[in-house]
Order: structure tokens, then C-alpha cells, then sequence
């Protein structure tokens, strides 16, 4: 439907810039030369006329010097139902002025010079406009900017579209830069703006580097510099700043402390190899008010913090709130969560709870619903941690100190083939931790959640990996003393997609985020697929 509207509005741009140039534009008056039309009596003389005919289309009311329109006057073409309002001089537009097409319903305001706009506002029936600069052949040209929004009668917006802002080259963006505003209104997750080359009116090019803000379903966004693909994805990809204040990211996600939150993150990402936070930053951190309490620099791979910060510091790195408050030490944020949850349901008699531990994709940073989801059937405790692999829960059993719960909802798996272990490692660490949870909890009823593929790992080469790790865990399920969940195929569709997989279907990439994690309507889907799997394996 978009293209549709934008094929229809080059139409009638054309239509309406054509009938500008074929009937209404150019020098008006005949030049002295008599031109079938009326001429004034006495040469040299200033006149005021009302509805004199210049010739058989083109009749004038206002000022004539010398028999051409000069100063204020109105000229209408009596066969194209144009009319030109405005300055004249020597017979030619020049000054402010307004032509309206009326059978179109376009016109054009503005400043005329020897006959064409130089700048002005050309606005269309359905009140979409340009304002900006015009070429001698009246097409758009120089700096301008198009807005896609439609307007009511009292300048209220009546359907929101795009924006541009930027260069334009014989009435077309093609081929300039300049900054496409997708989302005007202003709410919702997607892609705002992009800043960057054209390929069309408005197509921005595809396979270049620009700037941008993308904005997430989880209440965090991003601005900063944006890689557009060659397949029309928007990827965090260079020098940028991840707002989290939204989010429910607390202090400790990052390093810091469970009494504040994430407000931001400052410095280097590339989507092309992880999804998140890659590089040399700082995490900026505030209390539940926004007001600063300190940061952290250093190397990150997403929330971890993987070494010190290499780049060259100055305190200019750091935004402008932030600039004088301490520095604070890092916590290994894994240990600091987990140490978290154990004081926090310690003593919690857990005979009736169903407990969930695993990677991010489980953890309530993202998976938020997830008790209020179980609520009806099932009390849920989640001490899921976003980015463990399943050797380091393994490697925790012996200070899990919760008392053994009713039910054992896993996911881990799929971060082991992300950090580079290899398939079999993977497997073999897998398996290890299902056999010690078994062992710890011999009579809690204990399930693995097999583990979504997303989008990302097709495009890192991680996909095939992650589904055989989920195979082997469903063929080891019954030797392994636990239940399997097969539930990430509910990802996958019949709706096309540029992936598929044999025997799920197509890959449905809007329930992810990020490429990576779900999306609400994702975690929605999801989530009660896993209840559902959970509740038919209790009959």
C-alpha cells in the first residue's frame, strides 16, 4: 500500500508540475506584440485593469505598465482553471505569490524570480507538501524538506506519514543525503529516522553506513550510527548511545548496583557480530529518579564486561550529566545476580514453586510476564541470568541453596554456541547440567525449554548449531530423567520470509526485538506455548 501511495504521488507531482509548465507558468502577457489579446490604449501608461484578457486563455485584474502585469495582480487561465495571485514585474512572476491548480486541489506559495519559484511551499490536494527550493523548471531542487502527513482542516494531523529533510536534485532525493523521519507520531518500537544517502522518492539507499534512532519494544532505544542492509535491516553498527531508564534493567544487570537502574550506554556497537554492546563504552547508571550516580567503563560484550576500557578517555565521552561523578567497580554482574536471588528466596519454602533459571531469553529483564503468565497454574520464581551458558549454572549447583521445588523450567544452550563453544562442548556442558540438577533435585519434575533461534544466529552462522543442541537434548530427554519442551518452532510460519527451515517453516522475524530476543507479542506467543507443553505434560 505504501508504494502504491508513493507511485500515485509521483503521478501527481507530475501532473501537477506539468500543468505548471505546459499552461501556467512562464511570462504571462503577450510581449507587446499584440498576442490575440487586448492591448492598452496608450503606451507607457500605468493602468488598472479588472478581468482584461490578455489573450484567449489568460484573463488579468491588477496592475499593467506597458501592457504587462507589474505590482500586485491575479492571473487565471480560463481553459486550465489556474490561477496565479501575486507580484509582478515586467510581466513576468516575480515576488511573493500563490498558484493554485483549483481542478487538482495543489498550489504552490511563495518567492518568484523571472518567472519561476525559487523557494516555496507546494502543497497537494490531500495537503502532503514541500517546502524548500525550485529550479527554473519548477521542480524541486536545492534544500527542502517533504512531509508525508496528511492534515485536517484546523492543522491537526489526520494520518501520519514520512518526513525528509535534506537535498533534492530535479525533483528527486536520489542520489543526495538526508535525514527520513519513518515515524513522525513518535510512539511505538521500530525505526524513528535514519540519516543518510537516498536511492529514490523516498527510498533511502540500502548497504550504507548513516545515523539513526531505532526504539525497542522493551522501553530502551538507540541513536547514534546505523548500518542499513542490502535485506532492509536497521543495525546498531559503529558509535552510538542505548537509553535503558525505561527498561526493568536494574544497576546489577550491568556491574553496578541493584538499587539503581541502567540509565544509559555510551560507546561502541556492531550488530554484525553480536546483536547488543560490543567494544569500548560506559554504562551510565541513576537512581529510579534519573538522577546520575555514577558509571562504569570498560570493554563490553552486551551487559558483561569483558576487559578495561582501551580508547583513548576523556570525560567529554561521558554525557553531560554524568561528567564528575565517581567511577564505581565493576561486580561480576553473573555472580552479583545470582548472589541476589539466593538471599532474596533463600529462605522461601519452594515445595509449591515452579522454578525457571537460564539465559536472558528467561531472565524477567525480558521475560517480564513470564509469572504473571504461569500465575493461574504455577508460582514462578526466576532467577534466570541474561548471558549465562550452561557450564557456568553448572558450575553454581553447590550454591544453589534453594530447597527443591515442585517444577524445573531450563533454557540455556544457545549462548554456549554464541561465545564460541563448540557443538559437541555444548552438548556434553548441556547434558552436565540437567544430570547435576537431576541429581540435586531427584524429586522436583524438571523440564528443558527447548531454545529459540533467532534471526541473528541465521545471520552469524549459529542456527544449525542451536538446533542440534536442541535435537540432542529431545533425544536425551528420557535418559536424562527430564521432560522437553519443543516450543521454538512456534517462531516459524507459513507467512514467507527470506528464512526457512525444514520441517518449522519460516522464520517470522517480527518477534524479535533485536534479532535476538522476543518482542512482547513474541514472548506472548511463546510463553504460552511453553504453559501449554507444561500443562499437557501434567495429564
Amino acid at each position: 500500500m505504501r508504494k502504491r501511495c508513493l507511485y500515485l504521488l509521483l503521478a501527481a507531482t507530475g501532473l501537477c508540475l506539468g500543468f505548471a509548465l505546459a499552461g501556467c507558468s512562464g511570462t504571462p502577457a503577450g510581449s507587446g506584440d499584440g498576442g490575440g489579446g487586448q492591448t492598452p490604449e496608450t503606451p507607457g501608461m500605468t493602468e488598472q485593469v479588472t478581468d482584461y484578457m490578455l489573450d484567449e486563455e489568460r484573463r488579468y485584474t491588477g496592475t499593467l505598465v506597458d501592457g504587462q502585469p507589474s505590482g500586485e495582480g491575479v492571473l487565471e487561465w480560463v481553459l486550465t482553471d489556474c490561477v496565479y495571485t501575486g507580484e509582478f514585474e515586467n510581466g513576468v512572476y516575480n515576488g511573493e505569490g500563490k498558484f493554485e491548480w483549483k481542478s487538482l486541489g495543489d498550489t504552490l506559495e511563495g518567492t518568484f524570480e523571472n518567472g519561476a519559484p525559487v523557494y516555496g511551499t507546494y502543497t497537494y490536494a490531500n495537503t502532503m507538501h514541500y517546502t524548500g527550493e525550485f529550479n527554473e523548471a519548477w521542480a524541486f531542487h536545492g534544500q527542502g524538506t517533504f512531509d508525508w502527513n496528511t492534515y485536517n482542516a484546523d492543522g491537526s494531523v489526520a494520518a501520519y506519514g514520512w518526513l525528509y529533510e535534506g537535498e533534492f536534485r530535479n525533483g528527486s532525493p536520489a542520489g543526495c543525503v538526508g535525514k527520513t523521519t519513518f515515524n513522525q507520531q513518535g510512539t511505538g518500537s521500530g525505526i524513528y529516522w535514519f540519516e543518510g544517502e537516498m536511492s529514490g522518492f523516498p527510498e533511502v539507499k540500502r548497504n550504507q553506513q548513516g545515523k539513526g534512532k531505532i526504539v525497542f519494544d522493551d522501553g530502551s532505544w538507540y541513536e547514534g550510527e546505523v548500518y542499513y542492509t542490502q535485506d532492509g535491516q536497521w543495525l546498531r553498527y559503529g558509535e552510538g548511545v542505548q537509553n535503558f531508564f525505561n527498561t526493568t534493567f536494574t544497576g546489577a544487570s550491568a556491574g553496578g548496583s541493584a538499587a539503581d537502574k541502567i540509565y544509559c550506554y555510551v560507546g561502541s556497537f556492531d550488530a554484525l557480530t553480536y546483536s547488543w554492546m560490543y567494544g569500548n563504552g560506559v554504562m551510565c547508571f541513576s537512581d529510579v529518579s534519573g538522577q546520575p550516580t555514577g558509571y562504569i567503563k570498560g570493554t563490553w560484550n552486551g551487559l558483561i564486561r569483558v576487559g578495561p576500557y582501551t580508547a583513548e578517555w576523556s570525560d567529554e565521552v561521558l554525557p553531560e550529566s554524568w561528567r564528575g561523578t565517581q567511577e564505581l567497580s565493576y561486580t561480576d554482574t553473573y555472580s552479583a545476580l545470582f548472589d541476589g536471588y539466593m538471599e532474596m528466596y533463600g529462605d522461601t519454602d519452594m515445595s509449591d514453586k515452579l522454578l525457571m533459571l537460564g539465559d536472558s531469553q528467561f531472565s524477567r529483564e525480558m521475560f517480564s510476564q513470564a509469572e504473571e503468565l504461569f500465575a493461574e497454574e504455577f508460582d514462578a520464581v526466576n532467577i534466570a541470568i541474561g548471558g549465562t551458558t550452561s557450564d557456568w549454572w553448572e558450575a553454581k549447583l553447590d550454591e544453589l541453596v534453594l530447597s527443591e521445588p515442585e517444577y524445573i523450567l531450563v533454557h540455556v544452550g544457545g549462548n554456549d554456541i554464541r561465545v564460541g563453544d563448540s557443538l559437541a562442548g555444548a552438548i556434553a556442558d548441556t547434558k552436565a547440567l540437567m544430570d547435576g540438577l537431576s541429581r540435586k533435585y531427584p524429586d522436583a519434575k524438571l523440564y528443558y525449554v527447548s531454545g529459540i533461534v533467532g534471526v541473528f544466529d541465521y545471520e552469524q552462522g549459529f542456527a544449525q548449531d542451536e538446533i542440534a543442541v536442541n535435537d540432542a537434548m529431545k533425544a536425551y530427554a528420557q535418559e536424562g530423567g527430564y521432560t522437553y519442551l519443543d516450543v521454538f518452532s512456534v517462531l516459524y510460519g507459513e507467512t514467507q520470509t527470506s528464512i526457512y527451515e525444514e520441517g518449522y517453516g519460516y522464520l517470522q522475524p517480527q518477534y524479535f526485538v533485536d534479532d535476538l530476543h522476543l518482542t512482547a507479542a513474541g514472548y506472548e506467543l511463546w510463553g504460552e506455548a511453553i504453559k501449554s507443553a507444561l500443562l499437557q505434560s501434567l495429564e
